[in-house]
């Protein structure tokens, strides 16, 4: 957050940044004073009866590319650059809970080993402190050992843990970044990425908020992707076909088939099982369209060719609907009373053709579609419109 010039002041005699976010607040408290280095970066708030100041928990963006940017005369231009430079690349990294790391580093100059090595440890100090915290409490907390800081922060300490989170690379240390680390290390299955050389953050955060996914095989192959777009494409096909899986497995009174799902390797081999079932139970309900319609329809007008074939029975026409993804099969019972008949094209496009019968009985070209009821190429519908002149012209003679 950067603060507007009106809403900031900067004192150069006390080297106090103030912030007046009263009618905001609507509140007196909304008045806050940031100490200087030498004040060790306190911040306090007017209190309710405007009579003092109290100790208050703030934070904002003092040390970053944007603030650098701003005029000269700028307030918290002025108040960053007041702070000595090794403390601002200490914090410069950190979009969240700068105040209060600089607040550590001034009381305990020593903790910058810490923001250098050991950068993520050093963010995440201040969840390790009460709010208002005092030199005693900060002495104590940056004398501790990086796995107790751990600990004290996440509720794990491990040696284990602490080496991974040295691989992470591409934190932004933004609050989003914070409440995600928080998740994926309440569950113990970031161990099982353990073996990695180096995690890549935007790509990790991705599965921090799929909780479970860790346990899929295939899934955790994905943490090796440095795109994280593609990497969302993909886990959002594997929730999508995972879900499908299942649900094909109950319609099919099948065994839970989460075990299994966990064990495959690929998306590939994932949509191979799907469609597996899914052609098994398209099997399954052609046999009970064709016993439910046991009767051929009737002959077609115009007979098929290599290109252009009619389909003849009630399972055909129900797998057609299947194989296009469109509802082709729902035309059974207008098929059946003579009111229209259905072909197969094989090419130059795979399509579904519908012939009409008008009332004085002559044939005309109903619907023409591709996969999903999408739009033929204009040489499919004129090789279609070719073929039907042809087989009108043999009848009529």
């Amino acid at each position: 957050m950067i603060l507007d010039e009106q809403y900031c002041s900067f004192d150069d005699r006390k080297g106090m940044l103030s912030v007046d976010l009263q009618d905001f607040i609507g509140q007196r408290s909304g008045l806050l004073r940031i100490h200087p280095w030498g004040g060790a970066v306190l911040v306090e708030r007017l209190s309710e009866d405007g009579e003092g100041w109290e100790e208050a928990s703030f934070d904002c963006l003092v040390v970053s590319d944007e603030v650098d940017a701003l005029p000269s005369s700028h307030p918290m231009r002025r108040y960053a650059e007041s702070i000595p430079d090794w403390a601002r690349r200490c914090v410069r990294q950190f979009g969240m809970n700068q105040l209060p790391l600089l607040r550590i580093l001034s009381i305990n100059p020593k903790a910058a080993q810490l923001a250098r090595h050991a950068p993520l440890v050093f963010w995440m100090l201040p969840a390790c402190l009460p709010t208002e915290f005092d030199r005693s409490e900060v002495l104590a907390l940056t004398a501790k050992t990086r796995r107790e800081i751990l600990l004290h922060a996440i509720g794990d300490g491990t040696k284990s843990l602490l080496k991974f989170i040295s691989k992470i690379r591409n934190l932004t240390f933004d609050p989003l970044d914070f409440e995600l680390l928080t998740i994926l290390f309440a569950s113990p299955d970031w161990k099982k990425l353990r073996h990695l050389e180096a995690l890549n953050w935007d790509v990790l955060k991705v599965f921090a908020r799929e909780k479970g996914w860790f346990e899929y095989s295939g899934i955790r192959s994905l943490i090796h992707g440095e795109d994280s777009v593609e990497v969302i494409r993909e886990v959002t096909l594997w929730r999508r076909l995972t879900a499908d899986v299942c649900r094909l497995a109950h319609v099919m009174r099948q065994p839970d088939p989460s075990t299994d799902l966990k064990r495959l390797q690929s998306l590939r081999q994932l949509q191979a099982l799907h469609d597996s079932l899914a052609a098994r139970l398209n099997s399954q309900r052609k046999a009970e369209f064709e016993e439910r319609y046991g009767k051929p329809f009737p002959p077609p007008p115009i007979p098929g060719n290599d290109a252009i074939q009619p389909i003849t029975s009630a399972g055909d026409l129900f797998q057609e609907g299947v194989a296009m993804h469109h509802c082709v099969g729902s035309y059974v019972e207008r098929v059946f009373a003579g009111k229209c008949f259905i072909y197969r094209v094989l090419s130059p496009q795979a399509a579904t053709l519908e012939l009409l019968i008008t009332a004085d009985g002559k044939l005309r070209l109903g619907q023409l579609k591709i996969a999903c009821n999408g739009q033929p190429t204009e040489d499919t519908f004129t090789s279609v419109r070719r073929w039907l002149d042809e087989g009108v012209g043999k009848i009529a003679r």
